[in-house]
């Protein structure tokens, strides 16, 4: 199902947490973005709305007809990009976004590649090596239950962060 080493994956308590995580715990500058969807699932597109009030921009690349191409996410990453953000399946149109070609395609950059894959792990493969930050909620096709969120976060993503809360959880 998720094709990654098993000792980079911890839990978390849902897919939204993980995003806020990754977003609370980088040091942005302003200047830096954050390219994303405007299709996405609140749980990723939430994450990045209140670095707007640091000098973030969060860019939203458009759907046609309800399709986000590869290509389109890629050609708005620059070198100010700090993360693109998306959901491997969309749940408003159910487009599985090519996780390789994103990765491929940001190959070379300092750019972290996190995905949701909540609407994908259960059902599709879900290619959690190729990314930075890969997390899912487990109540959909997992058929688990609310508030166990598998997370997988590449070794560069963690030099990278900073904790940003503490608890048992984390």
């Amino acid at each position: 199902l998720w094709t990654v080493p098993s000792e980079r994956v911890a839990f978390m308590p849902s897919a939204a947490e993980g995003m806020a995580w990754l977003a609370r715990g980088l040091d942005w500058r302003a200047g830096d973005n954050v390219v994303t969807t405007n299709l996405e699932f609140p749980s990723v597109a939430y994450a990045w709305r209140d670095l707007r009030a640091r000098g973030v921009e969060v860019r939203l690349v458009e759907h046609r007809d309800w399709i986000v191409e590869e290509e389109d996410l890629l050609a708005a990453v620059d070198q100010r990009t700090r993360v693109v953000a998306v959901s491997q399946v969309s749940f408003y149109s159910g487009q599985n976004l090519r996780v390789e070609v994103l990765a491929r395609g940001l190959q070379g950059t300092e750019t972290l590649l996190a995905v949701d894959a909540t609407h994908a792990a259960g059902a599709v493969v879900v290619r959690a090596d190729l990314c930075d930050l890969c997390i899912s909620s487990a109540y959909k096709w997992l058929l688990a239950t609310h508030g166990v969120a598998p997370c997988y976060l590449s070794a560069r993503a963690e030099q990278q962060l900073q904790a940003s809360s503490y608890g048992w959880r984390n």
